[in-house]
């Protein structure tokens, strides 16, 4: 029996955990490991694994290298597969292809014995029904994966026609794309029951994962320590989606509503926890850094829509050409002109292949677009070159050049002196509030004003809002993010068009404000900002004057509510965070709040730490990553179940302290309402926090800079922001419980600071200045 696995070199940990796995119980097995961007010396490797390289398999090389082309990593891991079993088939009767993320927990002598007797032995994702309780996995998502799980297959003598038939199917159609009916390697082998001889395995200890823990509870035998699932003896665990370095998550392809939690299930806490340690100690953090090969053309990387664009031009019957082979030297620069050839010309200007295929591939330039090869050629040119400036779309920003082609300005009329705010008015939303905030202001100087509501947005739409009927005056203000200023200015065209002069109110939250970012401010003649942090990085990136405004910060009225009605304990002394999952978790760090206070207090310390979670429904991995570090503290609580204004107004009035221990924040309007009820605030003394915030009505958390790192998008992982320090936050803590004269003259002094510095009459001059200059502006150019 030959034991094979398909890495890419940043894999190449699992495949060490599994070799040792697979030589633990089968001693005299050496596991196969074809690594798909490997090169020779990648052969010198681990003493329990032997390295395949994709020239030994059973492919042509003019195959291969439209294999590495047109798939992903993932894809192409799954679309050599057969090659693999036949490549393993060439020296024994049995071959066994096991996914590189799984470990071995008992031997697998019957697997031999199934594959000579069938040809080909599978398993089920699952042998029972799923609930019906709305959780992942269920069984519309094994339909679009497919029945079987392809992590595993064995196959023996008799089994040469089928892996014919598949590695046919997979040298092209190994895509995912749930739409066209296609998941890797798995929706064909859905026909292999109907097709060809084969044996289904339905005993429950055979591939167990997330994806059927719901039928198989995990017991051990006490005698001998033996893992059982579902009352069968563990052959192998398959530890798909898991991440050591999120270890509180079971898998990260469940989703937000996650059925296989770690909470309640010690046993499997411990294997993940065992398997993560492993992980580690075979090198996973360094490896996993390690870029894939083939995702790079001449250092570039390779867009989606490239590798969906050379698949669909070298479909069969298209009686084109391959493309040069871009891997190759001087491969680059001949892949490049291949896409920027010409198809058509009209009007001194030219339609390359790649904007051709962008063309069929989407419905809205169809129909814009009808005749993309005769008189609608300078239009889609036209396109063309706004879509190579907006930055959206790298295929074309990476691959291709085109000349600049205009673009004309519609006509305006407009209402006169006064302004028009647009905006996520009705969101409970931070956008949405600074628009609201905005109108306080007008409003309190009795500046001429009317709304636009916007509604495009996955937040809440709760907050209670009236929209000021009224003329487009002169200068309109668009409180829309930069990322979704173009989507905005396209769904309001006919309100806000006859605005003579458009303002964006912006936030960022980092420093270097991204260059795709910038192409939003051509729509627009200015910038606004709430604060000198994001007025800078906004600043360096845009070609239109950026301005600082003062946005209004108000203390709620009082409330009738107390902590009882939230809650939270009469009888402790409180400290609070909230945060919203909408926004980017590793940005607003609750998880070092969390760490601050622990070291601050011990469970009978009469403290409590309450974080309030906002828009909980978004990220339930979110809720569990909390909750996991929380660990058994009663002492803090992770409020998630959606609360009204009425409510939060009351949050900020009954906690004694607020801790926001960000990473960066363009403004952090959470910690101003704190202030605004005379809340001492411990914070991070970085971002936009410290247009409101100094050291005589704040605590301020010292920092050391680092960079964004991954899982932090939209932000570059380049950018810079603050590391907050937690030992610093927590003596701050300390010192707020231990004397109360100083808890109460900070929060004295920040009320103040707020009341006076941030009023909305402070903004509403700002924002009547600015109406008069709009104002003269356009009669100028009248």
């Amino acid at each position: 029996m030959k034991i094979g696995t398909i890495v890419a070199r940043n894999y190449l940990p699992q495949a060490r955990v599994l070799a040792d796995s697979v030589r633990q119980h089968h001693p005299d097995v050496t596991l196969e490991v074809l690594v798909v961007d490997g090169e020779p010396a990648d052969a010198l490797a681990h003493d329990s694994m032997r390295i395949v390289l994709p020239d030994q398999l059973p492919l042509s090389a003019e195959q291969f290298s439209l294999m590495r082309l047109i798939y992903g990593a993932m894809e192409l891991c799954t679309a050599v597969k057969p090659s693999l079993l036949q490549f393993l088939l060439q020296d024994d009767d049995v071959a066994v292809y096991l996914d590189p993320d799984i470990r071995l927990f008992a031997p697998i002598d019957e697997l031999a014995d199934a594959a000579r007797a069938h040809g080909i032995v599978l398993t089920p994702h699952a042998v029972e029904p799923y609930p019906r309780d709305g959780l992942a996995m269920d069984e519309r998502t094994i339909m679009r994966a497919g029945a079987f799980n392809l992590g595993f297959i064995a196959v023996g003598t008799g089994s040469e026609s089928f892996l014919n038939w598949w590695a046919e199917r997979l040298a092209r159609e190994a895509l995912v794309a749930p739409e066209a009916g296609l998941f890797t390697d798995q929706r064909w082998i859905d026909f292999v029951p109907s097709l060809f001889p084969c044996h289904i395995l339905r005993d429950k200890g055979w591939n167990v994962a997330y994806w059927n823990l719901h039928e198989r509870p995990l017991t051990r035998d006490p005698a001998t320590g033996s893992l059982f699932a579902g009352g069968s003896r563990v052959r192998f665990f398959h530890y798909s989606g898991y991440d050591p370095s999120k270890p509180h998550i079971v898998s990260k392809h469940q989703g937000p509503m996650p059925r296989a939690v770690r909470t309640g299930q010690p046993i499997l806490a411990e294997i993940l926890d065992d398997y993560g340690a492993d992980l580690l100690a075979a090198g996973w953090a360094e490896s996993s850094k390690i870029p894939y090969r083939w995702d790079f053309i001449g250092g570039v990387p390779i867009p989606q829509e490239i590798r969906r664009f050379v698949y669909a031009s070298t479909a069969p019957g298209t009686l084109q050409p391959p493309p040069p082979n871009p891997f190759a030297p001087g491969g680059p620069e001949a892949f490049r002109a291949w896409l920027s050839e010409p198809v058509a010309r009209h009007g001194g200007r030219h339609i390359p292949r790649i904007v051709l295929e962008k063309w069929r591939r989407r419905p809205d330039l169809q129909e814009r677009f009808p005749q993309p090869l005769d008189v609608d050629l300078p239009g889609l040119a036209q396109w063309t070159r706004w879509a190579l400036k907006s930055g959206k779309y790298p295929e074309f920003s990476d691959f291709l050049e085109l000349d600049p082609v205009g673009v004309s300005s519609p006509s305006a009329t407009s209402a006169g002196p006064g302004i028009t705010i647009c905006g996520y008015l009705r969101a409970e939303l931070g956008v949405g509030e600074a628009g609201r905030r905005t109108l306080l202001g007008a409003e309190q100087v009795g500046l001429p004003v009317s709304t636009l509501t916007y509604n495009q947005t996955h937040s809440r739409q709760n907050h209670e809002f009236f929209d000021r009927e009224g003329d487009i005056h002169d200068l309109s203000i668009i409180c829309v993010n930069a990322d979704q200023t173009t989507s905005f200015l396209g769904h309001a065209h006919d309100r806000v068009r006859h605005s003579r002069m458009r303002v964006g109110l912006w936030f960022w939250e980092v420093e270097h404000f991204p260059d795709h970012f910038a192409a939003a401010a051509q729509g627009l003649d200015e910038v606004w900002a709430a604060s000198e942090f994001v007025r800078d990085a906004i600043a360096a990136t845009v070609n239109v004057p950026v301005r600082l405004m003062p946005l209004p910060i108000v203390p709620d009225p009082p409330s009738l509510l107390g902590r009882r009605h939230l809650g939270l304990p009469e009888d402790k002394w409180v400290c609070a965070f909230a945060f919203d999952t909408l926004s980017v978790l590793k940005r607003k760090n609750p998880q070092a709040v969390m760490r601050a206070f622990m070291e601050a207090f011990a469970v009978d310390d009469d403290a409590f730490l309450v974080i309030k979670v906002n828009n909980a429904w978004a990220d339930h991995l979110a809720i569990d990553y909390l909750t996991y570090l929380a660990g058994h503290r009663p002492d803090i609580q992770v409020v998630v179940g959606t609360w009204t204004p009425v409510q939060m107004r009351a949050f900020y009035q009954v906690i004694d302290c607020y801790v926001s221990l960000h990473r960066s924040e363009g403004l952090g309007l959470t910690m101003a309402q704190a202030m605004a009820q005379a809340k001492p605030v411990v914070a991070t003394s970085y971002s936009g926090n410290l247009a409101f915030m100094n050291d005589a009505n704040s605590l301020l958390v010292p920092h050391t800079k680092q960079e964004v790192g991954e899982d932090a998008a939209p932000y570059l992982s380049s950018a810079l922001w603050a590391e907050p320090d937690v030992s610093a936050a927590a003596d701050m803590l300390r010192q707020l419980r231990k004397d109360d004269s100083l808890a109460r003259s900070i929060g004295e002094r920040a009320a103040h600071d707020i009341r006076t510095l941030h009023h909305p009459g402070v903004c509403g001059d700002f924002l009547r200045d600015q109406a008069m200059l709009a104002s003269q502006r356009v009669a100028r150019r009248a």
